[in-house]
């Protein structure tokens, strides 16, 4: 009986659509469908259990093992396993390896069935380890050298990091095929930087190797060191007696952090010119050299390409204050700022206008001194006085003879000069003793 009541319960709401339907009353059907959706549910529809038996584990200190029990027997199924809500798969399998690392110390995944038509409720689980390390990051500086720099996150001795280095032009090797057989030879940081309270944050790789081969095609010959791999680190510290793992992996070549770009200028006064000469960075990549100087009081930016190797500017009446910086086209990284240099004189554009207009005029001033001064000195010479002349005519007239006599030069009579006879006949000796 409660069967049959049930029955002809569950045909009535079919019934009554089927007969809005014939009478055109459409759009009353979908709302008696919604009110009656629970008793016309399809058995497709009905959720699976989520997934038993869980498991989550290291296998090494980067590879973890995830096994589950599937919900339904003898039931075709996929699996969705997403990491941390990033990285999502569909597997087939119940037990799967994967090498990863879990930027920290925390690795968290969701896992999910799909069999069919039906979808289980997903399943949380995670492994977490305390957080050794905050702000870890690495900065590429040439292709053999790798910065990495950290802050404590712990009040706990020094941590100890060890790192790994794969080339990413071969197998990356994400998804082990024999359960996590792949072994890292794990390399302790050589040298470590220290803060000032003596706590370790810092470590400088060097790698010179050089890359292997992608396929039947090598690589370049540039390629080598740190410029075509990736790394992964381990962290690892006791914290309340027990072993705490922290792991990353970076691919240097995404953040690069070349030194101040070399670069030289040079002067030619003769051909008024300023020639910028500099050395390209030594990391992969498309590099733009960016020149940022100022001049005449104006901020100027101008970026020449990678196959440029030198720059000419105009040495005229401003200097230059001058600086520059290598960025990579892709937004990878720039280089360090490097130090202002000084180029050229500041000079004013009207000097000789200004100096025309106050050497000129003091000249000519200093020409009329010394020249007044000379005359005044020597115009005796340059204007002799000449006697004022006599009027004769009137004296003649008055008889003033005198006055004329007087006037009238008259030269003084020359002596005639007197005969001398010397007697040159010497007188005998007899005369000259009587």
């Amino acid at each position: 009986m409660r069967s049959g009541f049930s029955g002809q319960d569950t045909a009535k709401p079919t019934e009554m659509i089927t007969l809005l339907k014939m009478f055109g009353l459409l759009w009353i059907a979908p709302l008696v469908q919604c009110q009656t959706g629970s008793t016309l549910s399809s058995p497709s529809t009905v959720q699976l259990p989520p997934l038993a038996n869980v498991s989550l584990s290291w296998v090494t200190d980067f590879c973890y093992k995830l096994s589950w029990t599937p919900p339904v027997e003898n039931l075709p199924c996929e699996y969705e396993v997403a990491e941390t809500n990033t990285h999502k798969v569909r597997l087939r399998d119940t037990l799967r390896y994967r090498y990863v690392a879990m930027e920290g110390g925390l690795l968290e995944l969701n896992l999910s069935a799909h069999c069919g038509d039906r979808t289980s409720a997903p399943v949380s689980t995670n492994l977490t380890f305390p957080e050794l390390v905050k702000d870890f990051k690495c900065a590429l500086h040439s292709r053999t050298s790798l910065n990495c720099t950290w802050r404590p996150a712990q009040q706990v001795a020094d941590v100890h990091l060890y790192y790994w280095t794969g080339d990413t032009f071969g197998s990356a090797a994400s998804e082990p095929k024999e359960n996590c057989a792949t072994t890292f030879d794990l390399v302790e940081c050589p040298v470590y930087q220290t803060d000032a309270n003596g706590s370790r944050t810092g470590c400088v790789l060097h790698n010179d190797l050089p890359c292997e081969t992608f396929g039947n095609s090598p690589t370049q010959p540039t390629q080598y060191g740190f410029s075509c791999r990736f790394v992964r680190f381990l962290f690892n510290n006791t914290v309340d007696g027990t072993l705490a793992r922290n792991t990353f992996e970076k691919t240097p070549s995404e953040h690069m952090q070349p030194p101040a770009v070399n670069w030289t200028g040079e002067e030619d006064y003769e051909h008024n010119k300023l020639t910028i000469r500099w050395t390209p960075v030594d990391l992969p990549g498309a590099w733009d050299y960016i020149l940022d100087y100022t001049k005449c009081g104006k901020r100027v930016n101008k970026i020449m390409s990678p196959a440029s190797y030198h720059k000419v500017l105009l040495l005229d009446h401003c200097a230059f204050n001058i600086t520059m910086k290598a960025k990579d086209r892709e937004g990878h990284g720039e280089s360090l700022p490097g130090p202002y240099r000084v180029y050229g004189k500041n000079t004013n554009p009207h000097t000789a206008l200004i100096l025309a207009c106050t050497l000129i005029p003091g000249a000519v001033v200093v020409i009329v001194v010394m020249a007044f001064v000379c005359f005044r000195r020597h115009s005796e010479s340059i204007f002799p006085q000449v006697p004022a002349p006599q009027d004769f005519l009137p004296d003649m007239l008055k008889n003033n003879n005198n006055k004329i006599h007087k006037a009238i030069y008259v030269p003084a009579p020359e002596e005639e000069p007197q005969n001398v006879r010397f007697d040159t006949k010497p007188e005998s000796r007899s005369d000259m003793s009587s």
